[in-house]
């Protein structure tokens, strides 16, 4: 049939009897059994109806003469009662009394049969043993058994075809009603009536179940489990089971309940099964075992978890720094961790159950009890939270108390926990500190005292030593010029020596003074822009008497044209003189000097001396710039100086953030480099920032004509219009003739001439609403000053580069937002300026503190808004980033600083985690993995630096 069960767990049994449960009460049952025996013992008569049938029969098979006739009639006598007997017996459920009657009467039946068959009858009809009456009478008995029987036998078939309609009548309204599988079958076991329920549940026709036999259709099926419960029907027992069948190839579990029927007489009426298909109530008892196992063990995990939760609590609690208590509504200590009772000295035993302010100094113990009460409303004492702690041994310990109240169980029961830190250290220190600051202010205002007497000592030196010399020169040029008389050769020869000396002692003087003025206020830079070239010529025309009078001659090499220069020109001249001054001094008479002028990376100037002198070894190459070193320092030696020259040159040009390389072997002369990183004035300018600059009209003032052809190269290649005028009155004549877009206004210094300018702009109204933009190379606040006195008036710091020009005039011509630039590699020790964005507080704090013990110059930032700020402020070279941030935030903040005109073109560095996956990779130049060190982050700033092009 497609379909069959695979097994069966039986359940629940129910039996008739009492011990194996009975499904009536007891009082019935005992009834119904006592009627159930006198009805075995009135069966026993209907027991004896087939046999005496048979008998009958066999007895009326005499009277023939035929032998075929006879065993015909013997045939249909011994198989009728037998049909008879056994459904009687099937009906009557097959006592034992009533078995051995069956089989005794079978027994004399087959005997009958068998002497009938074989003519013993008719040999005792011969012997004359009967007489012919009673012979008569026999036969006449035997034809009324007969046929009482046949009768018998056909009442018996149809009555139970009638019980059986009747039974499947009874139910068959109920079945059709019933939701669960329901199966009728007479007391032979055939199936009488099935639902549509029961044949939908197991996937069969009606055909293939409704007059079958049950035991039969079992057995084919291979369920002796089932079989067993069919058994125990056949006996009057009631008993509830599982099974497992498959379905249209799925495996199904059915609940099944059989119970027999019995007539009014008691007697087996058939069987009645109801299936309840249980699968999706299994399968949901295993789901629900499943979630209650693992809400079971999620149970014990987040138990062991708050476990553990509460040991690391605990632990903390009793060994963390500071002192923690928790004191009760009465205010006596429950807990204590192991600091506190370290800092007062006492076990965790003996601490507990004592009042809090019996460790407090009496003066305090008010302001102590305020504090729990402001804890109680979450308010905060004025006043600090110190408080003097009294230990078991007398002394006292300076702690700050924290105070939080901790509701109990019920609202009255408050407590309070105490956080108690130790400060009596911090307060021994900070009077150690205060103390020290009072010796460091002593020492300081005597060092002032100290610095004034320098300044006076060197004024005095200056005044006293210069006049004399001032004097003595004079003097010596009156006799040298013949204005006060002739003189011999021989005093003509005596009076150039005292010349010379006088000469170098005025040149030592001066070398003195600088670097003492050096030493007591450092160095002073007022860069400018300035031709380098032109520095260098004019620095060789000042030394070409010396280089003459040894026969030494000096060529210079400078490209033309050379982008000029910021620094400051006067001290960038000193440090070419006194090289070119030593370059003279240690070359052989006869020699030669080249000077050359050249251009590195990253708009780094390097200005080139080499002679061909006498060398130097580089064993000393070292500490040839130390203060007052000389390698031949001996009272013999043969070229004369103080040793500072070159220590003097290597502070200025630091102080630039430059610095000065030396090449040199003895006797292969030597080479002194200059080299200042990022000082030239870079006039690229990016193709989409010359965009809408071509209707501009701009005045340039300024008295520097370098600067101001620095300004047209510029703007006139992005389609300005420049006008140029060289003082404030003729930027007052022009604005009013041209009015121009812009005013570019150079070295506005704090002085009236400058003030006056900037408000007779203001005041005129043909020039007040032009705005100003101020190349100041002042103090910042200085600037902000002037800049106040007026609106309309910006500021541009120098030392700045073409593109910072570009973007402010954007900013404010076309109402862009502009980042104040500065030349490619503004001067630093690594050139760099760098921009940290982080949210961590402990990584910011570090690199920052890193790079500045770097002497680099830093800005922190903890969002892309705030960065933007910064680097319109600041415009660094580079900006570093945290990449460990959450993936959205880091996502925004790459595409805020690709995005902005301030810092798309600045190269952005990760550190650590990596690239979201929906930011392009060229928004970043390289990621940097944690843990990294100072050296390592320097590299990868390098780097992005040597990478980055800038578009001409």
């Amino acid at each position: 049939m497609g379909a069959g069960p695979r097994g069966q767990s039986a359940q629940r049994t129910l039996r008739p009897t009492r011990q194996h449960g009975s499904l009536e009460p007891e009082g019935p049952r005992k009834a119904k059994r006592g009627g159930r025996m006198k009805r075995s013992q009135e069966s026993l008569l209907w027991y004896l109806v087939p046999i005496l049938i048979g008998l009958g029969g066999v007895l009326f098979s005499n009277e023939f003469e035929s032998a075929l006739t006879r065993f015909a009639i013997i045939l249909l006598s011994v198989s009728v009662p037998l049909f008879a007997s056994g459904n009687m017996l099937a009906r009557r459920g097959g006592a034992g009394t009533g078995k051995l009657v069956l089989l005794a009467g079978v027994m004399m039946l087959m005997i009958g049969a068998a002497a009938s068959l074989s003519g013993f009858p008719d040999t005792i009809a011969e012997q004359d043993i009967f007489s012919e009456r009673i012979v008569g009478i026999s036969r006449w008995l035997g034809t009324f058994s007969l046929v009482l029987g046949l009768f018998v036998v056909l009442l018996s078939v149809l009555r139970t075809g009638a019980a059986v309609a009747e039974l499947g009548e009874r139910f068959r309204h109920l079945a059709d009603l019933m939701s669960e599988g329901f199966i009728l079958s007479a007391p032979d076991g055939t199936i009488v009536l099935v639902n549509q329920q029961f044949l939908d549940m197991l996937d069969l026709a009606e055909e293939q179940v409704v007059g079958q036999n049950a035991t039969e259709l079992v057995l084919r099926m291979d369920a002796q489990t089932i079989k067993e419960h069919l058994d125990m029907r056949a006996k009057g027992l009631a008993s509830e089971y599982e099974i497992t069948w498959h379905v249209r190839g799925e495996e199904r579990q059915f609940w099944v309940h059989g119970t027999p029927i019995f007539d009014r007489h008691g007697a087996h009426a058939g069987t009645l099964a109801t299936f309840r298909d249980i699968t999706e109530r299994n399968r949901m008892a295993k789901r629900l075992e499943r979630y209650a196992k693992g809400l079971q063990e999620l149970v014990e995990e987040k138990t062991q978890k708050l476990m553990q939760s509460e040991k690391q609590f605990r632990d903390l609690l009793l060994f963390m720094n500071e002192g923690f208590i928790t004191v009760d509504s009465s205010y006596r200590i429950q807990f204590a961790n192991n600091r506190i009772c370290d800092l007062l000295r006492i076990s965790p035993q003996a601490i507990r159950g004592c009042e809090v302010f019996d460790f407090v100094d009496p003066s305090g113990r008010m302001r102590l009890m305020e504090l729990l009460k402001a804890g109680d409303t979450n308010q905060a004492m004025d006043g600090p939270n110190e408080f003097d702690f009294v230990c078991i041994d007398g002394t006292l310990v300076t702690a700050v108390v924290s105070v939080a109240p901790v509701q109990g169980d019920s609202e009255s029961d408050v407590r309070y926990s105490l956080v108690i830190t130790d400060v009596s250290e911090l307060k021994r220190m900070q009077h150690q500190l205060e103390m020290r600051a009072i010796e460091l202010e002593a020492a300081n205002e005597e060092l002032r005292a100290y610095g004034r007497a320098k300044d006076s000592f060197l004024s005095n030196v200056s005044h006293e030593l210069k006049t004399p010399l001032s004097t003595i020169n004079g003097y010596i040029e009156m006799l040298d010029s013949g204005s006060l008389g002739r003189l011999e050769a021989p005093q003509s020869s005596a009076l150039k020596v005292m010349s010379r000396n006088a000469k170098r002692l005025v040149s030592l003087i001066n070398e003195m003074l600088e670097f003492s003025r050096m030493e007591i206020r450092g160095i002073q830079l007022a860069r400018r822009l300035f031709d380098p070239g032109k520095l260098v010529r004019e620095s060789i025309a000042s030394i070409q008497p010396q280089a003459l009078a040894k026969d030494i001659s000096i060529g210079v090499f400078v490209p033309d044209p050379f982008p000029p220069v910021w620094a400051d020109r006067d001290k960038i001249g000193q440090v070419i003189g006194i090289l070119l001054s030593n370059a003279v001094k240690f070359s052989h008479e006869g020699g030669m000097i080249q000077v050359q002028v050249v251009e590195r990376a990253h708009c780094t100037l390097a200005i080139s001396i080499s002679d061909t002198g006498i060398g130097i070894d580089p064993a000393f190459h070292a500490r040839i710039f130390d203060k007052f070193f000389q390698v031949d320092s001996s009272m013999t030696r043969r070229y004369e100086g103080t040793g500072i020259g070159l220590s003097i040159a290597k502070s200025i040009v630091e102080a630039h953030h430059g610095a000065i390389e030396l090449a040199s072997e003895p006797g292969k002369g030597s080479t002194f480099t200059v080299v200042l990183t990022g000082a030239l004035f870079d006039s690229t300018v990016p193709p989409h920032l010359r965009k809408g600059l071509d209707r501009l009209t701009i005045l340039a003032v300024s008295g520097s004509p370098t600067l101001l052809r620095a300004i047209e190269q510029v703007l006139s290649g992005c389609g300005c219009v420049i006008e140029q005028a060289a003082n404030g009155f003729e930027c007052l004549r022009m604005a009013e003739e041209i009015q121009p877009n812009i005013i570019l206004f150079n070295e506005i210094l704090s002085d009236v001439a400058g003030a006056a300018t900037i408000t007779s702009l203001r005041n005129h109204p043909d020039t007040a609403g032009i705005p100003v933009l101020l190349l100041s190379g002042e103090d910042p606040s200085k600037t902000e000053e002037i800049c106040n006195m007026a609106s309309g008036v910006h500021f541009l710091e120098k030392p700045f580069n073409a593109r910072g020009l570009v973007l402010e005039i954007r900013s404010i011509c076309l109402g862009e937002f502009a980042v104040r630039e500065r030349n490619a590699a503004e001067p630093s020790q690594y050139a760099f300026r760098a921009l940290i964005v982080d949210a961590d507080s402990d990584l910011l704090e570090w690199v920052e503190f890193a790079l500045r013990h770097r002497r680099m110059t830093c800005w922190n930032a903890s969002s892309a808004a705030h960065a933007l700020e910064l680097a319109q402020r600041h415009h660094p070279d580079v900006i570093l980033v945290d990449g460990d941030a959450p993936p959205p935030v880091l996502r925004n903040t790459l595409t805020i600083l690709r995005e902005s005109i301030v810092t798309e073109d600045t190269p952005v560095i990760l550190m650590g985690g990596a690239l979201p996956p929906t930011v392009p990779s060229k928004s970043v130049a390289s990621v940097i993995k944690k843990p990294f060190s100072v050296d390592e982050l320097i590299r990868h700033m390098q780097s992005a630096l040597d990478a980055r092009t800038v578009p001409v």
